[in-house]
């Protein structure tokens, strides 16, 4: 499978994931903006952009995320590990939070 197709399969499965709990999902297919918005009860809780451990962020999404974190977005970036990894865990222990911006 190539890389396009592998981030936006683990999109969805983080997406189903956070449905799973209640979540309301927006995908987003803009250059440098977070793949998803996680929204609880019609407001907005924080954005995720999804990466596997080969894909890092890049440059220019590392800036939009700095620029969202400084209007007082919180911005979770989720690695997806192997499906293997997978099996017994709960939702939170299937993925790695490489990096987390918190609103102060």
């Amino acid at each position: 499978m190539d890389s396009q197709k592998i981030g936006i399969e683990n999109e969805r499965k983080v997406a189903e994931n956070f449905r799973n709990q209640g979540y309301q999902v927006l995908n987003v297919n803009e250059r440098g903006f977070p793949d998803l918005i996680i929204l609880k009860d019609r407001k907005m809780e924080f954005l995720v952009e999804v990466k596997t451990p080969k894909h890092k962020v890049h440059g220019f999404q590392k800036e939009f995320h700095k620029q969202l974190e400084a209007m007082g977005f919180q911005v979770k970036i989720i690695t997806v590990e192997e499906e293997t990894s997978f099996k017994t865990h709960s939702f939170l222990s299937k993925f790695r939070f490489s990096r987390i911006l918190l609103r102060e």
